[in-house]
Protein backbone atom coordinates (compact mmCIF):
# COMPACT_ATOMS: atom_id res chain seq x y z
CA UNK A 1 0.00 0.00 0.00
CA UNK A 2 1.24 3.54 -0.74
CA UNK A 3 2.03 5.62 2.58
CA UNK A 4 3.37 9.03 2.77
CA UNK A 5 6.39 10.33 4.43
CA UNK A 6 6.87 13.37 5.82
CA UNK A 7 9.66 13.70 3.51
CA UNK A 8 7.67 13.55 0.34
CA UNK A 9 6.86 17.02 -1.58
CA UNK A 10 3.48 17.95 -2.69
CA UNK A 11 4.95 16.74 -6.01
CA UNK A 12 4.74 13.31 -4.69
CA UNK A 13 1.71 12.99 -3.09
CA UNK A 14 -0.29 11.32 -5.46
CA UNK A 15 -3.96 13.03 -6.28
CA UNK A 16 -7.29 11.34 -8.23
CA UNK A 17 -5.99 11.75 -11.85
CA UNK A 18 -9.60 12.30 -13.05
CA UNK A 19 -10.50 15.03 -10.18
CA UNK A 20 -7.58 16.39 -9.55
CA UNK A 21 -8.44 15.21 -5.41
CA UNK A 22 -5.66 13.48 -2.87
CA UNK A 23 -6.62 11.02 -0.55
CA UNK A 24 -10.12 9.49 -0.09
CA UNK A 25 -12.60 10.36 -1.98
CA UNK A 26 -16.78 9.40 -1.77
CA UNK A 27 -17.32 7.68 1.58
CA UNK A 28 -13.88 7.21 2.18
CA UNK A 29 -13.03 5.77 -1.04
CA UNK A 30 -9.16 5.42 -1.20
CA UNK A 31 -7.21 6.23 -4.43
CA UNK A 32 -6.25 3.00 -6.15
CA UNK A 33 -4.16 1.60 -8.98
CA UNK A 34 -3.76 -1.37 -10.47
CA UNK A 35 -2.38 -0.61 -14.06
CA UNK A 36 0.77 -0.55 -15.26
CA UNK A 37 1.21 3.64 -13.92
CA UNK A 38 4.10 4.24 -12.23
CA UNK A 39 5.34 7.10 -9.53
CA UNK A 40 2.17 8.92 -8.14
CA UNK A 41 0.74 8.93 -11.88
CA UNK A 42 -2.38 6.76 -12.22
CA UNK A 43 -3.79 6.90 -9.24
CA UNK A 44 -7.81 7.72 -9.14
CA UNK A 45 -11.00 6.89 -6.79
CA UNK A 46 -12.93 4.16 -7.81
CA UNK A 47 -15.98 5.96 -8.15
CA UNK A 48 -14.31 8.22 -10.45
CA UNK A 49 -12.82 5.56 -13.17
CA UNK A 50 -16.46 4.09 -13.29
CA UNK A 51 -17.64 7.68 -14.30
CA UNK A 52 -14.80 8.74 -16.55
CA UNK A 53 -15.41 4.84 -18.10
CA UNK A 54 -19.43 5.90 -18.02
CA UNK A 55 -18.65 9.09 -20.15
CA UNK A 56 -16.14 7.44 -22.53
CA UNK A 57 -17.78 4.04 -22.75
CA UNK A 58 -21.45 6.40 -24.16
CA UNK A 59 -18.88 8.47 -26.58
CA UNK A 60 -17.22 5.29 -28.04
CA UNK A 61 -20.65 3.61 -28.08
CA UNK A 62 -22.69 6.61 -30.98
CA UNK A 63 -18.90 6.76 -32.59
CA UNK A 64 -17.88 2.80 -32.78
CA UNK A 65 -19.20 -0.33 -32.86
CA UNK A 66 -20.65 -1.41 -29.74
CA UNK A 67 -18.39 -3.73 -27.55
CA UNK A 68 -15.68 -0.80 -28.53
CA UNK A 69 -17.62 1.09 -25.11
CA UNK A 70 -16.70 -1.67 -22.75
CA UNK A 71 -12.77 -1.00 -23.25
CA UNK A 72 -12.76 1.95 -21.03
CA UNK A 73 -13.85 -0.32 -18.27
CA UNK A 74 -11.03 -2.83 -18.72
CA UNK A 75 -8.17 -0.53 -19.50
CA UNK A 76 -6.16 2.28 -18.07
CA UNK A 77 -6.12 5.36 -20.22
CA UNK A 78 -2.49 6.33 -19.27
CA UNK A 79 -0.58 3.11 -19.40
CA UNK A 80 -2.92 1.55 -21.82
CA UNK A 81 -2.41 -1.76 -19.57
CA UNK A 82 -5.56 -3.95 -18.12
CA UNK A 83 -6.80 -2.70 -14.79
CA UNK A 84 -5.85 -5.78 -12.37
CA UNK A 85 -6.88 -7.47 -9.14
CA UNK A 86 -10.03 -5.65 -7.05
CA UNK A 87 -10.15 -2.98 -9.62
CA UNK A 88 -10.86 -4.98 -12.07
CA UNK A 89 -13.30 -6.47 -10.58
CA UNK A 90 -14.79 -3.45 -9.38
CA UNK A 91 -14.60 -1.97 -12.96
CA UNK A 92 -16.61 -5.36 -14.36
CA UNK A 93 -19.23 -4.68 -12.23
CA UNK A 94 -20.20 -1.08 -12.76
CA UNK A 95 -19.37 -2.44 -16.96
CA UNK A 96 -22.73 -4.79 -16.62
CA UNK A 97 -24.54 -1.99 -14.36
CA UNK A 98 -23.45 0.78 -17.32
CA UNK A 99 -25.06 -1.91 -20.18
CA UNK A 100 -28.09 -2.69 -18.55
CA UNK A 101 -28.70 0.90 -17.56
CA UNK A 102 -27.71 2.49 -20.89
CA UNK A 103 -28.55 0.64 -23.73
CA UNK A 104 -31.47 -2.01 -22.69
CA UNK A 105 -33.86 1.18 -24.78
CA UNK A 106 -31.92 1.12 -28.01
CA UNK A 107 -34.30 -0.93 -29.99
CA UNK A 108 -32.50 -0.64 -33.48
CA UNK A 109 -29.47 -2.13 -31.97
CA UNK A 110 -31.02 -4.93 -29.98
CA UNK A 111 -28.18 -7.47 -31.62
CA UNK A 112 -25.36 -5.09 -30.17
CA UNK A 113 -26.95 -4.66 -27.09
CA UNK A 114 -27.21 -8.70 -26.86
CA UNK A 115 -23.60 -9.00 -27.72
CA UNK A 116 -22.24 -5.83 -25.18
CA UNK A 117 -24.52 -7.92 -21.89
CA UNK A 118 -23.09 -11.16 -22.62
CA UNK A 119 -19.24 -9.78 -22.97
CA UNK A 120 -19.70 -7.41 -20.01
CA UNK A 121 -21.22 -10.06 -17.79
CA UNK A 122 -18.70 -12.65 -19.18
CA UNK A 123 -16.07 -10.11 -18.17
CA UNK A 124 -17.16 -9.84 -14.86
CA UNK A 125 -17.20 -13.79 -14.33
CA UNK A 126 -14.12 -13.94 -15.30
CA UNK A 127 -12.92 -12.00 -12.14
CA UNK A 128 -15.05 -13.88 -9.61
CA UNK A 129 -13.01 -16.05 -7.08
CA UNK A 130 -14.50 -19.40 -7.26
CA UNK A 131 -13.55 -20.39 -3.67
CA UNK A 132 -15.30 -17.31 -2.16
CA UNK A 133 -18.99 -17.90 -0.97
CA UNK A 134 -20.02 -14.56 -1.45
CA UNK A 135 -18.54 -14.57 -4.88
CA UNK A 136 -20.10 -17.96 -5.75
CA UNK A 137 -23.34 -16.71 -5.16
CA UNK A 138 -22.76 -13.59 -7.18
CA UNK A 139 -21.56 -15.75 -10.20
CA UNK A 140 -24.84 -17.38 -9.89
CA UNK A 141 -27.08 -14.59 -10.31
CA UNK A 142 -24.52 -13.29 -13.21
CA UNK A 143 -25.07 -16.84 -14.95
CA UNK A 144 -29.14 -16.63 -14.52
CA UNK A 145 -28.82 -13.28 -16.31
CA UNK A 146 -26.68 -14.74 -19.01
CA UNK A 147 -29.43 -17.31 -19.41
CA UNK A 148 -32.08 -15.27 -19.02
CA UNK A 149 -33.07 -13.37 -21.67
CA UNK A 150 -29.69 -11.79 -21.70
CA UNK A 151 -31.25 -8.92 -19.33
CA UNK A 152 -33.44 -7.70 -22.31
CA UNK A 153 -36.45 -8.72 -24.02
CA UNK A 154 -36.35 -8.96 -27.88
CA UNK A 155 -38.69 -5.46 -29.44
CA UNK A 156 -41.57 -6.50 -31.31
Amino acid sequence: AFTMSSSKSVEDVPSCWLYLEEGSGEGGAPLVRDCSCRGTSGFAHLSCIVKYAESAGKQQYEREWAPACIGPFSICPNCKQFYQSDVRKGLAKACVEFVEKGFKDDKKNFLAHCNLYAHALMNQVAMLDGENEGEITGGEEIIAKFFCNGGSEEPT
